[in-house]
């Protein structure tokens, strides 16, 4: 005769180790996403540096009159400024130049 104590701690045990797998996949799911988050936001921090160096770069073609001249100050000010202006650009779906997706990807794949 069985004993139904035995049955159902064996149900139990199969049941919990299942359990315990399905938690573990979903972590590993949720950690993949945290992973995917990251990476995406550190490809859009590249492609802002990239937009501010092209802007810098742009700017110091600019001659200066010499009229309005802040020095140190203005310098800065530009710099900040410059950087706001990036951020702007490479966040914004319909103004970025599609770097960070690319990146991204790449990246993506050379992970997995």
């Amino acid at each position: 005769m069985i004993n139904p104590v035995d049955i159902n701690s064996t149900i139990y045990n199969m049941n919990g180790s299942n359990l315990n797998k399905l938690e573990d996949n979903i972590k590993a799911f949720q950690n993949a996403d945290k992973d995917d988050e990251k990476l995406m936001k550190t490809a859009g921090e590249f492609e802002a540096i990239f937009v501010k160096k092209l802007i810098d770069v742009m700017d110091s073609t600019v001659d200066k009159s010499g009229f309005i001249s802040g020095g140190q100050g203005e310098e800065t000010f530009k710099s900040m400024l410059n950087q706001e202006i990036a951020l702007k650009i490479s966040s914004n779906p319909s103004t970025s130049l599609g770097m960070a997706k690319q990146v991204y990807e790449q990246m993506k794949r050379q992970s997995s």
